[in-house]
Protein backbone atom coordinates (compact mmCIF):
# COMPACT_ATOMS: atom_id res chain seq x y z
CA UNK A 1 0.00 0.00 0.00
CA UNK A 2 1.58 3.19 -1.11
CA UNK A 3 2.18 6.05 1.50
CA UNK A 4 -0.31 8.57 -0.70
CA UNK A 5 -2.84 5.76 -0.38
CA UNK A 6 -2.33 5.47 3.53
CA UNK A 7 -2.88 9.45 4.17
CA UNK A 8 -5.76 9.74 1.90
CA UNK A 9 -7.30 7.18 4.65
CA UNK A 10 -6.21 9.42 7.70
CA UNK A 11 -7.33 12.04 5.98
CA UNK A 12 -10.58 10.78 5.40
CA UNK A 13 -10.87 9.29 9.18
CA UNK A 14 -10.46 12.15 10.87
CA UNK A 15 -12.68 14.43 8.92
CA UNK A 16 -15.09 11.74 9.73
CA UNK A 17 -14.24 12.34 13.29
CA UNK A 18 -14.24 16.18 12.98
CA UNK A 19 -17.66 15.89 11.58
CA UNK A 20 -19.38 13.17 14.16
CA UNK A 21 -17.71 15.69 16.88
CA UNK A 22 -19.26 18.89 15.20
CA UNK A 23 -22.47 17.11 14.78
CA UNK A 24 -22.69 15.84 18.52
CA UNK A 25 -22.14 18.85 19.77
CA UNK A 26 -25.02 20.87 17.98
CA UNK A 27 -27.63 18.10 19.49
CA UNK A 28 -26.02 18.76 22.92
CA UNK A 29 -26.14 22.85 22.18
CA UNK A 30 -29.94 21.98 21.24
CA UNK A 31 -30.78 19.92 24.10
CA UNK A 32 -28.96 22.07 26.67
CA UNK A 33 -31.04 25.47 25.30
CA UNK A 34 -34.47 23.71 25.18
CA UNK A 35 -33.94 22.74 28.80
CA UNK A 36 -32.55 26.49 29.05
CA UNK A 37 -36.00 27.38 27.80
CA UNK A 38 -38.23 25.31 29.86
CA UNK A 39 -36.32 25.96 33.20
CA UNK A 40 -37.83 29.99 32.17
CA UNK A 41 -40.83 28.36 31.60
CA UNK A 42 -40.69 26.83 35.01
CA UNK A 43 -39.65 29.84 36.88
CA UNK A 44 -42.05 32.21 34.86
CA UNK A 45 -44.98 30.03 36.49
CA UNK A 46 -43.62 29.95 39.84
CA UNK A 47 -43.82 33.59 40.00
CA UNK A 48 -47.03 34.04 38.20
CA UNK A 49 -48.35 31.78 40.81
CA UNK A 50 -46.76 33.63 43.52
CA UNK A 51 -47.66 37.23 42.30
CA UNK A 52 -51.54 36.09 42.15
CA UNK A 53 -53.89 38.04 44.78
CA UNK A 54 -54.81 35.63 47.48
CA UNK A 55 -58.07 33.56 46.45
CA UNK A 56 -57.66 34.28 43.09
CA UNK A 57 -57.42 31.21 40.14
CA UNK A 58 -55.08 31.02 37.13
CA UNK A 59 -57.77 28.67 36.15
CA UNK A 60 -60.14 31.18 33.72
CA UNK A 61 -62.34 28.72 33.11
CA UNK A 62 -62.54 27.60 36.35
CA UNK A 63 -63.01 30.94 37.46
CA UNK A 64 -66.45 31.46 35.03
CA UNK A 65 -67.72 28.65 36.06
CA UNK A 66 -67.49 29.54 39.87
CA UNK A 67 -68.48 32.95 39.13
CA UNK A 68 -72.09 31.56 37.60
CA UNK A 69 -72.82 30.03 40.27
CA UNK A 70 -72.65 33.30 43.01
CA UNK A 71 -75.59 34.51 43.53
CA UNK A 72 -75.92 38.70 44.72
CA UNK A 73 -74.21 38.56 47.94
CA UNK A 74 -71.44 36.13 47.03
CA UNK A 75 -70.69 38.24 44.26
CA UNK A 76 -70.20 41.64 46.29
CA UNK A 77 -68.18 39.23 48.92
CA UNK A 78 -65.72 39.05 45.89
CA UNK A 79 -65.90 41.78 44.55
CA UNK A 80 -67.65 40.70 41.25
CA UNK A 81 -69.83 42.66 38.81
CA UNK A 82 -73.53 42.72 39.52
CA UNK A 83 -76.90 43.47 37.47
CA UNK A 84 -79.65 44.77 39.18
CA UNK A 85 -83.36 45.04 37.42
CA UNK A 86 -86.10 47.83 38.87
CA UNK A 87 -89.68 46.95 37.69
CA UNK A 88 -92.44 49.64 39.07
CA UNK A 89 -94.38 52.29 38.70
CA UNK A 90 -93.48 56.03 39.33
CA UNK A 91 -91.43 55.70 42.20
CA UNK A 92 -89.55 52.62 40.68
CA UNK A 93 -88.95 55.31 38.06
CA UNK A 94 -88.23 58.05 40.66
CA UNK A 95 -90.77 60.45 39.11
CA UNK A 96 -90.21 63.67 41.08
CA UNK A 97 -86.69 64.04 41.08
CA UNK A 98 -84.41 67.43 39.94
CA UNK A 99 -81.51 65.65 38.52
CA UNK A 100 -80.66 62.01 36.93
CA UNK A 101 -77.55 61.02 40.27
CA UNK A 102 -80.76 61.68 42.51
CA UNK A 103 -83.02 59.05 41.14
CA UNK A 104 -82.90 56.29 44.03
CA UNK A 105 -81.45 53.63 41.64
CA UNK A 106 -78.39 55.54 41.04
CA UNK A 107 -77.83 56.28 43.99
CA UNK A 108 -77.68 52.56 45.55
CA UNK A 109 -75.63 52.14 42.49
CA UNK A 110 -73.25 54.35 44.02
CA UNK A 111 -73.26 53.16 47.24
CA UNK A 112 -72.81 49.48 45.95
CA UNK A 113 -69.76 50.52 43.80
CA UNK A 114 -67.80 52.31 46.55
CA UNK A 115 -68.36 49.66 49.03
CA UNK A 116 -67.43 46.80 47.06
CA UNK A 117 -65.20 48.48 44.33
CA UNK A 118 -67.03 46.44 41.93
CA UNK A 119 -69.54 47.68 38.47
CA UNK A 120 -73.26 47.88 39.12
CA UNK A 121 -75.62 47.77 36.06
CA UNK A 122 -78.76 48.82 36.68
CA UNK A 123 -82.22 47.95 34.34
CA UNK A 124 -85.04 49.64 35.22
CA UNK A 125 -87.95 49.03 32.99
CA UNK A 126 -90.56 51.36 35.48
CA UNK A 127 -93.42 52.89 33.57
CA UNK A 128 -94.75 56.42 35.01
CA UNK A 129 -98.68 54.88 36.95
CA UNK A 130 -98.09 51.70 36.13
CA UNK A 131 -99.57 49.06 38.08
CA UNK A 132 -98.22 45.45 38.85
CA UNK A 133 -100.36 44.16 35.81
CA UNK A 134 -97.71 45.96 33.87
CA UNK A 135 -94.73 44.72 35.45
CA UNK A 136 -95.78 41.27 34.74
CA UNK A 137 -96.96 41.96 31.48
CA UNK A 138 -93.04 43.66 30.79
CA UNK A 139 -91.18 40.74 32.78
CA UNK A 140 -93.31 38.55 29.94
CA UNK A 141 -92.82 40.20 26.88
CA UNK A 142 -88.92 40.78 27.58
CA UNK A 143 -88.52 37.25 29.18
CA UNK A 144 -86.17 39.15 31.77
CA UNK A 145 -83.78 36.44 33.18
CA UNK A 146 -80.32 38.00 33.24
CA UNK A 147 -80.67 39.81 36.82
CA UNK A 148 -78.75 39.30 40.33
CA UNK A 149 -81.02 41.53 42.57
CA UNK A 150 -84.68 42.74 41.11
CA UNK A 151 -86.35 45.39 43.16
CA UNK A 152 -90.06 45.64 42.70
CA UNK A 153 -92.28 48.73 43.29
CA UNK A 154 -95.51 48.33 42.84
CA UNK A 155 -99.10 49.28 44.81
CA UNK A 156 -98.64 53.06 44.85
CA UNK A 157 -100.85 53.00 41.82
CA UNK A 158 -102.68 49.79 41.96
CA UNK A 159 -104.57 50.84 44.73
CA UNK A 160 -106.59 53.52 43.24
CA UNK A 161 -107.30 51.78 39.59
CA UNK A 162 -107.75 48.17 40.75
CA UNK A 163 -109.38 45.70 43.01
CA UNK A 164 -107.63 43.90 46.39
CA UNK A 165 -108.22 40.77 44.38
CA UNK A 166 -106.78 41.58 40.50
CA UNK A 167 -103.67 43.16 43.06
CA UNK A 168 -103.14 40.05 44.64
CA UNK A 169 -102.98 37.81 42.00
CA UNK A 170 -100.68 40.16 39.96
CA UNK A 171 -98.34 41.16 42.60
CA UNK A 172 -97.93 37.64 43.35
CA UNK A 173 -97.61 36.99 39.97
CA UNK A 174 -94.73 39.12 38.89
CA UNK A 175 -92.95 37.79 41.79
CA UNK A 176 -93.03 33.90 40.60
CA UNK A 177 -92.44 35.21 36.97
CA UNK A 178 -88.86 36.80 38.22
CA UNK A 179 -88.36 33.59 40.68
CA UNK A 180 -89.20 31.05 37.60
CA UNK A 181 -87.17 33.19 35.04
CA UNK A 182 -83.95 33.24 36.85
CA UNK A 183 -84.06 30.78 40.04
CA UNK A 184 -80.77 32.77 41.55
CA UNK A 185 -81.58 36.11 41.76
CA UNK A 186 -82.55 37.88 44.73
CA UNK A 187 -85.56 39.84 44.67
CA UNK A 188 -86.24 43.16 47.09
CA UNK A 189 -89.87 44.73 47.51
CA UNK A 190 -90.76 48.23 48.30
CA UNK A 191 -93.76 49.48 50.31
CA UNK A 192 -93.84 52.69 48.75
CA UNK A 193 -94.49 55.76 51.29
CA UNK A 194 -97.48 56.24 49.06
CA UNK A 195 -99.55 53.32 50.21
CA UNK A 196 -102.51 54.31 52.23
CA UNK A 197 -104.71 51.37 51.69
CA UNK A 198 -104.15 48.57 54.55
CA UNK A 199 -105.49 45.84 52.44
CA UNK A 200 -102.97 46.50 49.57
CA UNK A 201 -100.38 46.54 52.43
CA UNK A 202 -101.06 43.40 53.63
CA UNK A 203 -100.77 41.87 49.99
CA UNK A 204 -97.09 43.28 49.82
CA UNK A 205 -96.01 42.14 53.10
CA UNK A 206 -97.54 38.64 52.82
CA UNK A 207 -96.27 38.35 49.49
CA UNK A 208 -93.26 39.18 50.88
CA UNK A 209 -93.50 37.07 54.16
CA UNK A 210 -94.44 33.84 51.60
CA UNK A 211 -91.66 33.89 49.38
CA UNK A 212 -88.65 34.90 52.10
CA UNK A 213 -88.42 38.70 50.47
CA UNK A 214 -86.48 41.68 52.23
CA UNK A 215 -89.01 44.18 52.19
CA UNK A 216 -88.01 47.82 51.77
CA UNK A 217 -90.86 49.50 54.01
CA UNK A 218 -90.82 52.99 52.50
CA UNK A 219 -93.81 53.85 55.04
CA UNK A 220 -91.40 53.43 57.98
CA UNK A 221 -88.28 54.72 56.59
CA UNK A 222 -90.42 58.39 56.26
CA UNK A 223 -91.39 57.82 59.84
CA UNK A 224 -87.91 57.23 61.10
CA UNK A 225 -86.37 59.94 59.12
CA UNK A 226 -85.08 63.38 60.92
CA UNK A 227 -87.08 65.14 58.08
CA UNK A 228 -90.64 66.16 57.94
CA UNK A 229 -92.86 64.32 55.17
CA UNK A 230 -93.53 67.74 53.38
CA UNK A 231 -89.77 68.13 53.25
CA UNK A 232 -88.90 65.20 51.48
CA UNK A 233 -91.85 65.20 48.58
CA UNK A 234 -91.97 66.84 45.61
CA UNK A 235 -95.35 66.56 45.66
CA UNK A 236 -97.95 64.80 47.50
CA UNK A 237 -97.29 61.21 46.12
CA UNK A 238 -93.62 61.74 45.00
CA UNK A 239 -90.67 61.79 47.02
CA UNK A 240 -88.13 64.64 46.04
CA UNK A 241 -84.22 64.03 45.53
CA UNK A 242 -83.64 63.81 49.52
CA UNK A 243 -87.21 61.39 49.83
CA UNK A 244 -85.27 59.13 47.19
CA UNK A 245 -82.31 59.19 48.89
CA UNK A 246 -84.21 57.70 52.33
CA UNK A 247 -85.10 55.11 49.53
CA UNK A 248 -81.52 54.43 48.64
CA UNK A 249 -80.00 54.21 52.18
CA UNK A 250 -82.78 51.96 53.15
CA UNK A 251 -82.72 49.39 50.23
CA UNK A 252 -79.00 49.54 50.48
CA UNK A 253 -78.76 48.65 54.44
CA UNK A 254 -80.33 45.54 53.39
CA UNK A 255 -78.45 44.81 50.73
CA UNK A 256 -75.01 45.43 52.75
CA UNK A 257 -76.71 43.67 55.91
CA UNK A 258 -76.87 40.74 53.77
CA UNK A 259 -73.21 40.51 52.43
CA UNK A 260 -72.52 40.76 56.29
CA UNK A 261 -74.13 37.51 57.15
CA UNK A 262 -73.03 36.20 53.90
CA UNK A 263 -76.78 34.85 53.10
CA UNK A 264 -77.36 32.87 50.49
CA UNK A 265 -80.42 33.43 47.52
CA UNK A 266 -83.04 30.35 48.34
CA UNK A 267 -83.38 29.00 44.73
CA UNK A 268 -86.49 27.01 45.53
CA UNK A 269 -90.46 28.46 44.43
CA UNK A 270 -92.42 28.61 47.56
CA UNK A 271 -95.93 27.14 46.64
CA UNK A 272 -97.88 30.32 45.82
CA UNK A 273 -99.97 31.97 48.70
CA UNK A 274 -102.81 33.05 46.06
CA UNK A 275 -103.79 30.24 44.12
CA UNK A 276 -105.04 32.29 40.83
CA UNK A 277 -101.43 33.62 40.57
CA UNK A 278 -100.00 30.45 38.67
CA UNK A 279 -102.76 31.08 36.31
CA UNK A 280 -101.03 33.95 34.88
CA UNK A 281 -97.63 31.03 33.31
CA UNK A 282 -99.27 31.18 30.79
CA UNK A 283 -98.91 34.49 28.03
CA UNK A 284 -99.88 35.63 24.62
CA UNK A 285 -99.10 39.45 23.35
CA UNK A 286 -102.16 39.22 20.49
CA UNK A 287 -102.07 41.72 17.28
CA UNK A 288 -104.12 39.79 14.78
CA UNK A 289 -107.28 40.30 15.41
CA UNK A 290 -110.36 38.43 14.36
CA UNK A 291 -112.40 41.46 13.25
CA UNK A 292 -110.81 45.52 12.16
CA UNK A 293 -113.59 47.74 11.62
CA UNK A 294 -112.40 51.35 11.46
CA UNK A 295 -108.71 50.94 13.35
CA UNK A 296 -105.94 51.72 11.40
CA UNK A 297 -102.50 49.83 11.81
CA UNK A 298 -99.74 52.31 12.38
CA UNK A 299 -96.16 51.50 13.69
CA UNK A 300 -96.47 49.08 16.21
CA UNK A 301 -100.52 49.64 17.14
CA UNK A 302 -103.91 50.20 16.13
CA UNK A 303 -104.86 53.83 15.78
CA UNK A 304 -108.41 54.88 15.13
CA UNK A 305 -110.02 59.04 15.99
CA UNK A 306 -113.51 57.87 14.71
CA UNK A 307 -116.49 56.43 16.92
CA UNK A 308 -117.38 52.90 17.42
CA UNK A 309 -113.92 51.59 15.65
CA UNK A 310 -114.35 47.82 16.81
CA UNK A 311 -111.88 45.66 17.24
CA UNK A 312 -113.01 41.61 18.23
CA UNK A 313 -111.00 38.85 19.57
CA UNK A 314 -112.08 35.39 20.16
CA UNK A 315 -110.26 33.49 22.91
CA UNK A 316 -110.74 30.55 25.37
CA UNK A 317 -107.90 32.33 28.06
CA UNK A 318 -109.48 32.98 31.72
CA UNK A 319 -107.52 36.69 31.74
CA UNK A 320 -107.76 38.99 28.91
CA UNK A 321 -105.57 42.28 29.67
CA UNK A 322 -105.05 45.26 27.32
CA UNK A 323 -101.80 47.24 26.28
CA UNK A 324 -102.65 50.69 25.45
CA UNK A 325 -101.74 54.39 25.76
CA UNK A 326 -102.63 57.70 27.59
CA UNK A 327 -102.19 60.75 25.77
CA UNK A 328 -103.12 63.97 25.38
CA UNK A 329 -106.74 64.24 23.65
CA UNK A 330 -107.30 60.69 24.53
CA UNK A 331 -110.83 59.04 23.74
CA UNK A 332 -112.21 56.50 26.04
CA UNK A 333 -112.03 52.50 25.35
CA UNK A 334 -114.97 50.45 25.67
CA UNK A 335 -114.72 46.63 26.59
CA UNK A 336 -117.31 44.56 26.10
CA UNK A 337 -117.11 40.42 26.65
CA UNK A 338 -119.68 38.27 24.50
CA UNK A 339 -121.52 41.72 24.14
CA UNK A 340 -122.26 42.69 27.06
CA UNK A 341 -119.88 46.01 28.49
CA UNK A 342 -117.53 45.51 31.40
CA UNK A 343 -115.19 48.15 31.15
CA UNK A 344 -114.90 52.06 30.32
CA UNK A 345 -110.83 53.11 30.43
CA UNK A 346 -110.40 56.72 29.98
CA UNK A 347 -107.03 57.29 28.20
CA UNK A 348 -106.74 61.03 28.64
CA UNK A 349 -103.54 62.47 30.35
CA UNK A 350 -101.44 65.23 30.36
CA UNK A 351 -98.39 63.31 28.74
CA UNK A 352 -97.91 59.72 26.68
CA UNK A 353 -97.92 56.67 29.06
CA UNK A 354 -97.55 53.28 27.66
CA UNK A 355 -100.03 51.17 29.74
CA UNK A 356 -101.41 47.97 30.62
CA UNK A 357 -104.57 46.41 32.56
CA UNK A 358 -106.37 43.28 33.11
CA UNK A 359 -110.41 43.84 32.05
CA UNK A 360 -111.57 40.23 31.85
CA UNK A 361 -110.81 37.63 34.65
CA UNK A 362 -112.27 34.30 35.35
CA UNK A 363 -113.85 33.94 31.99
CA UNK A 364 -114.55 30.48 31.11
CA UNK A 365 -114.82 28.71 27.60
CA UNK A 366 -114.71 30.71 24.18
CA UNK A 367 -115.49 34.39 24.40
CA UNK A 368 -115.52 37.17 22.22
CA UNK A 369 -113.26 40.22 23.40
CA UNK A 370 -114.16 43.78 22.03
CA UNK A 371 -112.51 47.06 21.93
CA UNK A 372 -114.77 49.80 20.88
CA UNK A 373 -113.40 53.50 20.42
CA UNK A 374 -115.64 56.52 21.19
CA UNK A 375 -114.46 59.27 18.83
CA UNK A 376 -111.44 60.66 20.30
CA UNK A 377 -107.89 59.06 19.23
CA UNK A 378 -107.40 56.04 20.86
CA UNK A 379 -104.51 53.80 20.41
CA UNK A 380 -103.90 50.02 21.52
CA UNK A 381 -100.95 48.27 21.45
CA UNK A 382 -102.37 44.47 21.86
CA UNK A 383 -104.42 41.97 23.87
CA UNK A 384 -102.88 39.69 26.43
CA UNK A 385 -104.57 36.76 27.57
CA UNK A 386 -103.01 33.71 29.53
Amino acid sequence: MSKGFKSNVIIMVLLILTIGVITLGIKNDKKARAKDIEDVKIYEAKNTASAKKPGESTNKKADKEKEDTLDVYGKLQSGKDIKILVVGDSIGKSIGKTKDDAAWDVKVKKLIEDKYKNKCTINNISEDSAIAYKGYSEIMKNDIKDFDLAIVCFGGSDQYVTTKDQFSGTYEAVIRQLKKKNAKGEIITVLENTMENKDFVDIIKDVSKNYNLDMMDGIAAYNDSPLSKKDMLADKLHPNDKGYEVYANAIYKIIEKNVDAKKTVNKELQNSKNTDADAFDNFNFVTKYDSNDGFDFKDDAVISTKDSSEINYKTSASKVGISYLDMQGGGNIKVYVNGRFVKTIDTSSDRDIKKAKLVADNLKGENTIKIRSNGKTVKVFGIMTN
